[in-house]
């Protein structure tokens, strides 16, 4: 599941790679797919281990026959967590790096979750107290909120269309313990991936291999929640387009977690002029990093740094080797 458009600079007006905005960059190699419309390899997996994969496919995200297909339902997924979408690409991670030990790589590993559908498998779908998320951010009225802009107010409406947000009913019609019940699944959703990026970092210290490994987190959107009673990314507000960006250079001096400020998608082209420098590489564009305040999180030294960290959609890994 990634966002990596070839650069029609370098190719023919039809070239077929210029049709979808999804694929990965030139000199990656593909090891394992996973998104809403690649299932297969995952549910492989799944149908391997004894379970009844539905038809279609996508009903593996599906909640029981049993529940109201009006209301928002919280309950686990029909996979165990072990088991999810998150696990099988944390799996793919590790299975990767297990035989390349003594060889230099790089790799691109790439979380749905906590994209909708929300669903988590337990114990994630009942981990967040309601109590503990903070209120959305809105007006009082879907209907104020609509005049604030045009394009807001059709963005409000195409909400209502069932189907949207990877749901059955109309977002706009349910009672404000759904909104609350999604609001819970999904920061539940983002737990399960920061357990999944600990098994990745707690397999590269088993091996030795943590303190030789840059770690780049981030992600390609945000999610509104239901501020400004908006569901999915979009629009002009910071919840859809400010994203994290924390880096673990095993090579910074120890320091403690420092927030420097924001970071958006757009500044993710010139990531890789901060720590691979090449002038020889085209078609990127921006400027470098370091001119810019970012979020830069150097190695923790105690358990209360650890728990300072929290993680949220997508993670970039890779091992440096120290200069000769």
């Amino acid at each position: 599941y990634t966002d990596s458009s070839a650069d029609p600079r370098e190719m023919a007006p039809d070239d077929p790679r210029l049709k979808s905005f999804e694929g990965v960059l030139p000199g990656f190699r593909l090891e394992a797919t996973l998104n809403e419309n690649a299932l297969s390899g995952w549910l492989t997996e799944l149908a391997r281990k004894g379970y009844q994969i539905p038809e279609p496919l996508f009903d593996i995200y599906s909640p029981p026959e049993t529940s109201d297909p009006r209301r928002f339902w919280r309950g686990p997924a029909r996979y165990r967590a072990e088991d999810s979408d998150t696990a099988y690409i944390a799996d793919k991670v590790i299975d990767y790096t297990r035989l390349r030990r003594n060889e230099d790589w790089l790799i691109h590993a790439v979380f749905l979750r906590p994209h909708p559908p929300l669903i988590a498998p337990a114990p994630y779908d009942q981990l967040i107290d309601v109590a503990d998320i903070p209120k959305p951010v809105r007006h009082e009225t879907r209907e104020r909120e609509a005049a604030r802009h045009p394009y807001l107010r059709e963005w409000l409406k195409e909400m209502s269309n069932p189907g949207y947000f990877d749901a059955p009913f109309d977002v706009h019609a349910l009672p404000e313990q759904d909104y609350e019940d999604m609001r819970a699944v999904y920061f539940g959703l983002i737990a399960e991936v920061d357990h999944q990026i600990g098994r990745i970092i707690d397999h590269l210290k088993a091996t030795g291999e943590y303190d030789e490994t840059l770690i780049i987190f981030t992600s390609d959107h945000g999610e509104m929640l239901g501020d400004h009673w908006c569901w999915g990314k979009g629009g002009f507000f910071d919840a859809s387009n400010h994203i994290p960006l924390i880096i673990r250079d095993p090579h910074a001096p120890p320091a403690r977690y420092k927030p420097h400020g924001r970071f958006s998608p757009a500044r993710q082209s010139t990531l890789c002029a901060r720590f691979f420098p090449d002038p020889a590489s085209r078609g990127t564009n921006g400027v470098r990093l370091r001119d810019h305040a970012i979020c830069f999180v150097p190695r923790a030294q105690n358990e209360t740094d650890r728990k300072d960290l929290r993680f949220a959609r997508q993670r970039y890994v890779c091992r440096l080797q120290s200069p000769a």
